[in-house]
């Protein structure tokens, strides 16, 4: 929107009163019957012979107009002329370096300044810049009502950061809430330039400077042309833009445009802005275009109150009719799959329930309804790679005094394409770890009573029974069968208690001894099996000591130490746990997962009930840190935790020695952190290695790199894995970058993931273009997409993410 002049004529004031002569006060000349009604002037020099040969005021040095409410107009010149036709009339106008000063912090600039009794205003034009605050008015013609003491505009040009705004008829409002600007048929943009190479245009525009701005109407214009329009837009200066488009082309998509557009929901709506004041929810709507897919819509809404927690108040919903539902990403077949209606319902929520006497609490429900075991791998990726079987339960829990928490929950069976265990119900009532009847020693509880079962993935059962009936199945893999078929369910009652006794003794030894008991009850087992019992009683020690030495001399800037403290910490656990066995035919749900890391030594942080079993162990560790001074406070520079397990009866493996383990963290630069964590089979061939690194560091400021590699081998149960994944991101200049990732197997010598970005910083956008393969297995994938967003609004991430 280009700027014109003000072609509004100048206006006179009222009929002024003759006088003879001024008054003279001071040294300085005030014609107090020449200015209008309720100024006072004064004037270095003044024309007193023009004045008394035609009536008009001509004045000129420093010269200095005050209100009646103590704002203050400063010039070099100015003038009150006769109106044409009217000689008790006159036009007064202040002229030259003409300066506004007002009591409640504006400020004008300007070539000139006419006062216009009649409407209580004074216009100033020319090159005009006002100061309202933190905001910077330009334009060639700004009112301002001297009654009122409020800005007017036309065609006025608004920067404060990070926004410039143009507006036809602009308004600056004070209230006691705070000032705000109102502006019709306005223009905002980020780029800082007499020409911006964007808008964003609104019929109505409303701007809470450092807060949000609302449109009416928005248009996008990028080079002069409308390239976008919506209904409207209420953008928040510090967060994302609220609508963000993603093209791009992916292998199992085709051509795809995502788009994705927010705003808020709930509150009380302001009269005055038009504005949502203290906001419940955030609405995201989503209209998703895929060239091979069909059409995907959803809507998000995520409650402010849970904003932090990312994982609590969300109801999401998706639904695409699926043109090619065999459409495949990886090497897992789809064969007669066909489920052309496809959705994901989720909620997350969390409400305040105080149900018991005495406690608080709250209640959860966390439930997702799939339509499909493929729809996560299909349309939300990301999802897929860190939840791809999601809970769905809900829960109630109450808590007293932080010390003892009753919790009851359900898992529900929503989802019959995964296999999953119900709990119809779990009550669970834990007592954390306290002084036992006022006295030294320490009493915790973990008690839980439910029913449970668990089912198979509905594909996986008709497969089996499709097997079942093949006449060319054998008798012995019938038998198998039967098994995986049979339900598997049960009512379970687990207790567990345990005593401890701190003492740190005379030579700064300390020994917490724990002696602890449990019992556990199946009954109603589904199948062959009746009822049992298991009792289970453990006994450990655990001592350590604590050993520190200063380094006051140990100084690198390079190397980020200013002194050291040296923290040694030699420490051993001893436990036993004895058990009675269960019946080798019955089918457990709480068991354990395979897994690389040592398990829990003590029982009452022993998820896995059902595969408890005896164990004799003898942890023996040392745990080095070193730390030193940094922004006042002090900060850990490097720990190394190393341990070994001694068996006298090992629970998983049959070892008599477990791996040497060693955990690594360094930290000694805001620019470099460093992870390793190791398993070395020193003792035992039938142990396996594993050796997992994290690399991030900055070699200089415009460059960042990323390393992460883990090496496992000879695992009884996962497979052997040598995989390397390698990002790095380059700022070339200010304008350019590049970004790569790749994640080499090679234990399979195959190049898994390879991805590759540009991105081109536009002054006030920012335009991204990635392309990436991934090989999965008999299926590549592939695909390119494109990011573009406005600089000043969202926080960018680099480097690109493919996954959405």
């Amino acid at each position: 929107m280009g700027q014109t002049p003000s072609d509004a004529p100048s206006q006179t004031t009222p009929t002024l009163p003759k006088t003879d002569t001024p008054s003279v006060a001071e040294g300085l000349i005030t014609p107090s019957t020449v200015v209008p009604s309720g100024f006072t002037m004064r004037a270095e020099r003044f024309d007193i012979e023009k004045l008394m040969d035609t009536g008009n005021l001509e004045a000129t040095g420093n010269i200095r107009v005050v209100t009646d409410k103590g704002d203050t107009i400063l010039s070099t010149r100015a003038i009150a002329e006769k109106a044409d036709g009217n000689e008790d009339s006159f036009t007064f106008k202040m002229l030259d370096n003409v300066r506004l000063r007002t009591t409640n912090g504006i400020e004008v600039y300007s070539d000139q300044a006419t006062i216009e009794e009649a409407t209580k205003s004074i216009v100033f034009s020319g090159d005009v810049s006002a100061y309202q605050g933190t905001a910077l008015h330009r334009s060639d013609s700004v009112t301002y009502n001297y009654d009122t003491r409020k800005l007017s505009t036309n065609q006025l040009r608004t920067s404060f950061a990070p926004v410039l705004l143009e507006a036809g008829n602009f308004r600056a409002i004070e209230s006691p809430e705070g000032n705000y600007y109102q502006g019709t048929n306005a223009g905002v943009t980020t780029h800082d330039s007499a020409t911006p190479n964007f808008w964003l245009r609104g019929e109505e525009v409303t701007v809470l400077p450092d807060d949000r701005i609302r449109f009416r109407n928005m248009r996008l214009y990028a080079g002069g042309r409308p390239i976008l329009w919506l209904p409207g837009l209420t953008q928040k200066f510090d967060g994302e833009f609220n609508y963000r488009p993603t093209p791009g082309f992916r292998s199992n998509w085709g051509p795809y445009l995502l788009n994705q557009y927010s705003h808020d929901f709930g509150g009380l709506r302001d009269v005055r802005t038009g504005l949502l004041s203290d906001p419940t929810h955030q609405l995201t709507w989503h209209g998703d275009l895929y060239g091979q897919r069909g059409v995907g819509l959803g809507l998000d809404v995520e409650s402010y109150a849970q904003k932090a927690n990312p994982n609590l108040g969300i109801i999401s919903g998706y639904y695409i009719h699926d043109f090619d539902p065999s459409e495949r990403r990886s090497a897992e077949p789809r064969t007669n799959f066909d489920q052309s209606e496809r959705y994901r319902l989720q909620v997350r929520q969390r409400a305040e329930v105080n149900a018991l006497p005495g406690a608080k609490g709250h209640a959860d429900i966390n439930m997702t309804l799939l339509s499909d075991r493929f729809f996560l791998e299909d349309y939300r990726t990301k999802d897929f790679t860190t939840d791809f079987q999601p809970d769905n339960t809900l829960s109630l829990s109450q808590s007293w005094d932080d010390n003892h928490l009753l919790t009851a929950w359900t898992r529900l069976r929503i989802n019959e394409h995964y296999r999953s265990d119900q709990r119809l119900p779990e009550v669970a009532f834990d007592q954390i770890r306290r002084p036992l009847f006022g006295s030294a020693i320490l009493h915790e509880s973990q008690n839980t009573i439910g029913l449970y079962r668990e089912e198979l993935a509905d594909y996986v059962e008709d497969d089996l029974r499709a097997e079942y009936d093949d006449p060319s199945t054998s008798a012995s893999r019938r038998n198998t069968i039967e098994g995986f078929l049979a339900n598997t369910g049960f009512a379970r009652f687990h207790t567990y208690h345990e005593l401890s006794l701190p003492m740190k003794l005379d030579s700064g030894l300390h020994v917490i001894p724990r002696v602890g008991m449990g019992h556990t009850r199946y009954e109603g087992i589904q199948g062959p099996l009746d009822s049992q019992s298991r009792t289970h009683f453990s006994a450990s020690v655990d001592a350590s000591l604590k050993f520190t030495k200063r380094y006051p001399d140990w100084i690198s800037k390079p190397l980020g130490l200013d002194s050291a403290l040296h923290v040694f910490q030699p420490y051993t656990t001893a436990t036993i746990l004895k058990t009675d066995a269960l019946d080798a035919t019955f089918r457990p749900i709480d068991k354990l997962t395979a897994s690389t890391r040592p398990r829990a030594l003590y029982p009452g942080r022993f998820a896995a009930i059902d595969d408890l079993t005896d164990w004799k162990i003898l942890r023996l560790g040392a745990r080095n840190r070193l730390l030193t001074r940094r922004d006042g406070s002090s900060h850990q520079w490097l720990e190394v935790d190393t341990y070994i397990d001694v068996f006298g009866e090992d629970p998983e493996f049959n070892r008599s020695v477990s791996n040497l383990y060693t955990d690594v963290h360094w930290s000694p630069l805001p620019w470099l952190d460093l992870t390793v964590e190791t398993q070395l089979p020193l003792f035992s061939d039938s142990n396996f290695t594993e050796v997992a690194t994290g690399l991030e560091f900055m070699p200089n400021e415009n460059t960042e790199i990323g390393v992460t590699h883990r090496y496992l081998q000879g695992h009884p149960i996962l497979s052997d894995s040598n995989r390397l994944e390698f990002r790095a991101y380059h700022r070339i200049n200010e304008e350019w970058g590049i970004g790569a990732t790749h994640r080499w197997e090679f234990a399979d010598s195959t190049l898994e993931f390879q991805q590759y970005s540009l991105h081109r910083n536009l002054d006030s956008w920012a335009f991204t273009m990635g392309v990436f393969t991934r090989d999965n297995l008999d299926q590549d994938e592939y695909g390119v997409l494109f990011g573009f967003t406005l600089t000043d609004f969202p926080s960018l991430s680099l480097p690109l993410e493919v996954n959405n």
